[in-house]
């Protein structure tokens, strides 16, 4: 850790990462894991659904990335963040509000690498996505936090894909390229908002 990271904050939000379709977002996912691994960086990484996790998992596997035991259903102790050397994968709990993990008992928290927590998705409900960055603030040690999102997603299905797909592809999008912004993070988590507003009033 260096001098100015002592003034940084323990737990951040990085933009989106937005991908044109599903199977480059799980690729490119698969990848930014392996990164975090190779520089002995700690990776977490959680889903609303199943099916995508379970997708995930094979994908890691076929590079030899194999998670760390199957899929959980309730977020790991912090000791376990800290101290497994694969990613762990899990199922996001739909009635979590803020879970605080039992800190590690090995390490001090400014001696911990940054823990990377990837969520495979955004959830319909603002909250379930709030649930995870107020998960991520309450553990003892650093964390980033990056959503990530594709067109076919059924967020992203849901609040437009098209018009967002073309801001993608303006913005620079391929196949193989995802964009990166906090304009379009700030898009969808409004379009999510007006989504959860409108169910509220029953209007789907």
């Amino acid at each position: 850790m260096g001098f100015f990271d002592l003034f940084a904050p323990k737990s951040r939000r990085e933009p989106d990462k937005i991908w044109l379709n599903e199977n480059a977002k799980l690729d490119g996912l698969c990848g930014d894991i392996a990164a975090c691994l190779k520089h002995k960086q700690p990776v977490f990484a959680v889903s609303f659904h199943l099916k995508p996790l379970e997708e995930l998992a094979a994908r890691l596997a076929q590079r030899s990335l194999r998670p760390s035991g199957p899929v959980r259903e309730y977020p790991p102790s912090a000791g376990e963040l800290w101290s497994s050397p694969e990613p762990l994968l899990c199922l996001w709990p739909s009635t979590i509000r803020a879970f605080v993990p039992a800190p590690p008992s090995a390490l001090p928290a400014h001696k911990l690498e940054a823990l990377w927590i990837f969520a495979v998705e955004h959830d319909l409900s603002p909250e379930r996505d709030r649930s995870l960055l107020d998960y991520a603030a309450a553990l003892p040690g650093p964390s980033r936090t990056r959503f990530y999102g594709a067109l076919d997603d059924p967020l992203l299905k849901a609040v437009g894909a098209d018009r967002l797909g073309a801001l993608l592809k303006s913005l620079g999008a391929t196949e193989q390229k995802p964009i990166e912004s906090s304009l379009v993070s700030r898009q969808i988590a409004a379009a999510q908002a007006r989504l959860a507003k409108a169910r509220e009033r029953g209007e789907s």
